[in-house]
């Protein structure tokens, strides 16, 4: 399944699905919501059928991560936090039927840490008590189902960046559905606190991290010489749409996070790679450009918010700018 995406009309079919989800998310948000378990069994499927080749089972993953935000705007009718445990389902069921690998002992350590909380935490009400237990520990254990996946993993460059995009499909369809659900039109900016309404109604902070995280991939393919997308101009688009969104918000942690993933990122491989140093010093008119283009999204981003989104970064509060 995951090999749909070597086909250049077959990743463009994938693209139109997933703007149509984005659409259907104010039409028919019930579709959007059913389309996430669906997922889930065809991944489980294809990586049943192929023993996990690619470690295709970790991106799969990463692209249930980039969907979870969706089904939760379509209101998440079966379980809030399906998203993890579509993960910990996900990257076990690779461990379990991919070649057999050494045992990460650091990581079942820190699971044996948290099974203690499950014993220890207290509620009259069952139902209750049970929610509690599985909102605090599913992300934990997600994390731990990660990292026995992840550590020490080898995976080819060129299946890493081929799979990768898997996991940016889901940007076409929460851009799609933004467009829809809060379109730009529509929207009022009288203050400088995050944006609900510009976040589709959800929470602006969530909304602006997985915009952040969409940003960081199209930046990745980008300074690798590579395309996330079919087309060059296809990536300069969803980038375009990506920070603006994630701006709108008015929440400064997605961009700024993605911003310092990057730089940490870029850092990283420049003291560690000469061939990297050697492919960045001939980037640097591209880089140069980029900047310009981050700029441009910003002042058209301000004049769209009257400023307001300056007064943002500036660090005023609503009281401020209006005296």
């Amino acid at each position: 399944m995951i090999d749909i995406l070597d086909n250049k009309k077959g990743y463009i079919v994938l693209i139109l699905i997933h703007r149509l989800l984005g659409v259907m998310l104010k039409f028919a948000p019930i579709i959007v919501a059913l389309a996430y378990p669906v997922m889930l069994f065809l991944f489980l499927v294809d990586i049943l059928y192929h023993y996990d080749k690619g470690s295709r089972a970790g991106f799969y993953a990463l692209y249930m991560v980039g969907y979870e935000m969706i089904y939760r705007m379509a209101g998440a009718p079966f379980s809030w936090e399906l998203g993890k445990y579509s993960c910990i389902i996900l990257l076990v069921f690779g461990l379990c039927v991919g070649p057999r690998r050494g045992i990460p002992w650091i990581f079942l350590f820190l699971l044996g840490l948290l099974i203690p909380a499950i014993f220890l935490t207290e509620h009259p009400n069952p139902e209750r008590l049970n929610n509690m237990i599985m909102f605090n520990i599913s992300g934990p254990l997600s994390l731990v189902a990660a990292g026995l996946y992840f550590y020490k993993r080898i995976v080819i460059r060129e299946d890493y960046f081929r799979h990768l995009r898997w996991a940016f499909l889901p940007a076409f369809t929460i851009i799609a559905g933004l467009s829809v659900v809060a379109n730009v039109s529509t929207l009022v900016f009288t203050s400088v606190q995050s944006s609900s309404a510009a976040a589709g109604g959800f929470g602006p902070n969530q909304v602006s991290t997985m915009l952040g995280w969409f940003i960081l991939l199209v930046l990745l393919y980008r300074i690798n010489g590579d395309k996330i997308t079919p087309f060059n101009w296809l990536d300069w688009v969803m980038l375009f749409y990506l920070v603006l969104r994630a701006l709108l918000t008015f929440s400064r942690g997605g961009v700024m996070g993605s911003m310092l993933a990057l730089l940490g990122a870029v850092a990283v491989l420049f003291f560690s790679s000469h061939g990297f140093r050697r492919q960045l010093r001939k980037s640097l008119p591209y880089i140069v450009l980029s900047l310009a283009f981050f700029v441009g999204v910003f002042i058209v981003a301000n004049s769209i918010t009257n400023n307001f989104l300056l007064y943002r970064y500036q660090g005023l509060n609503t009281t401020e700018v209006m005296t």
